[in-house]
Parts: structure tokens; sequence; C-alpha cells
């Protein structure tokens, strides 16, 4: 499946960028609807640069992986649980991928997974050492 680039805004016109799999342009925007945002601009990323293996997923920066890991972690000792941290992160998130992920994740824990579990069903951005890590 192509990945593809795109630029969009949610509702109240803030504009997003980043990279997301999916079969053609017209269900790249369809997605995008769903998850609130509408595309202003879409074509085929040719990037090879990300963070983990980009086969099933968009880009994510290390240093947002950086941020991420250095908020959830403050926000864990902070005494807050697993899910609300994740659902928080998500919301402060401008990249749609990591949005997208971090949902996932605390689905995945709200069903009784582990964080552990529920990052490793994401390699594209967690790779095995940041899994073995936590």
């Amino acid at each position: 499946m192509p990945t593809y680039a795109y630029t969009a805004r949610d509702s109240v016109g803030k504009m997003y960028r980043g990279t997301l799999e999916a079969v053609d342009k017209k269900m790249l925007r369809a997605r995008l609807r769903e998850m609130g945002y509408y595309s202003t601009s879409v074509r085929v990323s040719h990037s090879l640069l990300s963070w983990g293996s980009s086969k099933k997923g968009g880009r994510i920066r290390q240093g947002e992986l950086v941020d991420f890991s250095q908020q959830f972690a403050a926000m864990i000792k902070a005494g807050l649980s697993l899910t609300r941290c994740l659902s928080a992160l998500e919301e402060q998130s401008e990249n749609l991928q990591l949005r997208e992920v971090l949902r996932a994740i605390s689905l995945d824990i709200a069903g009784g997974a582990t964080l552990s579990e529920a990052l490793s069903k994401h390699p594209q951005t967690f790779s095995n050492f940041f899994v073995t890590m936590v």
C-alpha cells in the first residue's frame, strides 16, 4: 500500500501534516474525514526517512517519540492512569499518525493488554528496544 503525505485542517482551522498508508487518495481522504480532518493536499510520499520501519506507518520523527516518552513518564510519575496519559498525549499531538497510534494503544490497554503488548503491536513506531525498555 502506498504512503501518502498530506496536509489537513481540523474543524477550527488548525493545520496538520503527516503521512498515512491508504489504498488510494480517495481512501486517505475518507480516513482523514473519519478522524475529523479535512485534507487540503495529498500526494504520494517518496520519503524513506522514518522512525522505525515504514512498512505500515507514516512518518513519526524520533524527536516526537522523545517528547512523548518524557511527557508520558512525567504523567505516570504524577499518578495518572495509563489510559488518561495516552488520551492527553493523543490530544496534544499535532502528528495525525502518532495520534492514531496512541488511540490504538489506549484501546488495547483498556481492553486488558499490558503497555508493552500494546506498544509491540506498532513496530513501525516503537522499536523492539523501546518496547523492551518499557
